[in-house]
């Protein structure tokens, strides 16, 4: 084991290094899911994107990047996590899944609870990536909420076991 800038990098001989996230362990290489949803030109098919991340598993990927927000033209919610969680299914207890929370100012302030607006998002990522018991590293997209308050009131991710 090394350190790389803080980061203490596990190579297991024959794979991918991984590095400690805290104590979570991650590959060293992850991989963003956002394009198979939204962002760079067509689309691919379902099925070519549940088989690029099958791929990226395979050769030692484990940590995965989502958004409940990645959908086509960003029309919808889940879309990509969606994809992430049938492309994963199987081997969640082996894979690291990060995913961010869209909260706007209106749901989250105007409503009275940032914690209820936290708590309903949370548990839409959780069904559509589908929940079993395994690590998510739940963050959430700041252009969506700029508010100071709400920042104070969850500034930071959340990270569930």
């Amino acid at each position: 084991m090394t350190r790389t800038r803080g980061l203490r990098v596990i190579d297991r001989g024959g794979g991918m290094k991984t590095r400690l996230l805290r104590d979570i362990e991650v590959s060293e290489v992850g991989m963003g899911c956002m394009a198979f949803s939204h962002g760079y030109g067509q689309i691919p098919p379902e099925e070519y994107s549940v088989e690029a991340i099958r791929n990226a598993y395979r050769n030692g990927c484990t940590f995965f990047d989502t958004a409940e927000i990645y959908s086509p033209n960003l029309s919808g919610i889940g879309h990509n996590e969606r994809i992430v969680g049938k492309a994963l299914y199987g081997v969640r207890e082996q894979v690291v899944i990060a995913t961010k929370l869209f909260l706007n100012g209106f749901e989250a302030i105007g409503r009275g609870s940032v914690y209820n607006a936290v708590r309903r998002h949370l548990e839409g990522s959780l069904k559509r990536l589908g929940r079993t018991g395994w690590t998510y590293i739940i963050s959430t997209e700041w252009a969506a909420c700029p508010w100071k308050r709400l920042r104070k009131l969850w500034a930071g991710s959340w990270r569930m076991d």
